[in-house]
């Protein structure tokens, strides 16, 4: 039975890395904005959104999932303040799951199981100017 439930747990882990990996990876796609309330993309051609009366059509973008998605962020940065990467966690507790900009991956962890999905260079670019945006901002 103990086998069992961590390869069940394990499972999990890697459907939730890969999920917010895939989700993540959407920001690149130009033709989708992102509804931050219902955390939702649309294609931004299409006129029939489920539900119009909370969709405005506005696109909240990265900035809208990193607001709504993430619990902490850590930087790494030079000794000038310059930024080199960035992490992100995005769920905690069991399993915790955080995006990394550095070594450009999603990592998860879940007891004693962990894993490592692969994310673009493009999307971390993105996170990490974004992250940086906000950073100026404060």
């Amino acid at each position: 039975m103990r086998d069992n439930m961590a390869d069940t747990t394990k499972e999990e882990l890697i459907n939730d890395c890969r999920y917010v990996a895939s989700k993540i990876e959407r920001f690149r796609d130009k033709d989708l904005v992102y509804c931050a309330e219902e955390d939702v993309f649309f294609h931004k051609d299409r006129t029939n959104y489920p539900d119009e009366a909370e969709y405005d059509g506005e696109d909240d973008g990265l900035y809208g999932y990193i607001q709504n998605n993430v619990y902490d962020v850590r930087l790494t940065t030079d000794l000038e303040g310059a930024l080199y990467g960035c992490l992100l966690q995005v769920a905690g507790g069991g399993p915790d799951i955080r995006i990394d900009t550095v070594k450009q991956e999603v990592t998860g962890y879940w007891g004693l199981d962990e894993c490592h999905i692969t994310i673009s260079p493009e999307i971390c670019k993105l996170i990490d100017d974004e992250i940086e945006e906000m950073r100026g901002n404060y």
